[in-house]
C-alpha cells in the first residue's frame, strides 16, 4: 500500500469560509468560527489521517487589503503559511473581478513551488451568471454599483465573442502557472454539469485581449492561449 502525504494551506478573504471548511474537513473543530472578521489571528493547523493518506490544513488569517499595521501583519503571517505547504486552496483572491494577487501571493507561491487551487472564482455568484443582475452578491454581501458594472462589461465582451461571463471565470485562472486546478462549487447534479461544460468551452484568444485594451482585466495577468 502507498502511503500519501501533503500539506495545504487555505487562504482567502475575512469570513469566506476557511475556518468552517478545514473544522469539516478534519471532522473535528480545530479553528474558531465566528461572524467577526480576523478571528484568526495566527495559523492554526488540523491534521486528517487515514489509513493511506495523511494531510495538515492550514486555516490562516483573511487575506486582504490591510489598512493598518494589523492588517499588513495578518498578511504577512498568510504568506508565510505557504512557506512548506505543497498546495494553496486560494479563495476568490484570483479572478476575474480580482488580480490583487499577482501583486503578493501569486509570486510567492511560484517562488515556493506551491501550486494553487483557485476557489471561489465566481466571486459569491456575480460571476456565475451570464448577465449578472443588480442585486447579485459579491464576496457574500450584496454587490457595490461599480462591481456590477465591471462584470457587465466583461460579460458584454464575453457575449461579442459567442461565449459566457461564467465559462471566461473558469478559464482565466487556469492561466496562471501557479495555478493547478480551479473548485467551482454547485449545489445539484445539474450544476455539476454546468460547470463541467463552462470549463470544455471555448475562449477566443481575442476575448482576453479586448479585456486588456478595456482595462477590464490587468495588463500582466497570464491568460489562456
Amino acid at each position: 500500500m502507498t502511503f500519501r502525504s501533503g500539506i495545504v494551506a487555505v487562504v482567502g478573504r475575512p469570513n469566506t469560509g476557511k475556518s468552517s471548511l478545514i473544522n469539516a474537513m478534519v471532522g473535528t473543530k480545530v479553528a474558531i468560527v465566528s461572524n467577526k472578521p480576523q478571528t484568526t489571528r495566527f495559523p492554526v493547523r488540523g491534521v486528517l489521517t487515514g489509513a493511506d493518506r495523511q494531510v495538515v490544513f492550514t486555516d490562516t488569517p483573511g487575506y486582504h487589503r490591510p489598512r493598518t499595521p494589523l492588517g499588513e501583519r495578518l498578511n504577512r503571517r498568510a504568506e508565510e503559511a505557504v512557506a512548506d505547504v505543497d498546495v494553496v486552496m486560494l479563495a476568490g483572491r484570483y479572478t476575474l473581478l480580482e488580480q490583487d494577487s499577482l501583486d503578493d501571493l501569486l509570486p510567492v507561491c511560484v517562488e515556493r513551488r506551491a501550486g494553487i487551487v483557485a476557489a471561489g472564482i465566481f466571486n459569491s455568484g456575480i460571476l456565475a451568471q451570464a448577465h449578472p443582475s443588480p442585486d447579485a452578491k459579491y464576496d457574500y454581501r450584496d454587490a457595490p454599483r461599480e462591481v456590477v458594472d465591471r462584470a457587465r462589461a466583461i460579460a458584454a465582451v464575453c457575449e461579442r465573442y459567442g461565449t459566457t461571463l461564467p465559462a471566461a471565470a473558469i478559464a482565466f485562472p487556469l492561466a496562471h502557472p501557479a495555478v493547478v486546478s480551479v473548485c467551482v462549487g454547485a449545489r445539484s447534479a445539474a450544476q455539476v454539469e454546468r460547470n463541467i461544460d463552462l470549463y470544455h468551452a471555448g475562449i477566443p484568444a481575442d476575448l482576453w485581449s479586448e479585456l486588456k485594451a478595456l482595462r477590464l482585466v490587468r495588463e500582466d495577468a497570464p491568460v489562456p492561449t
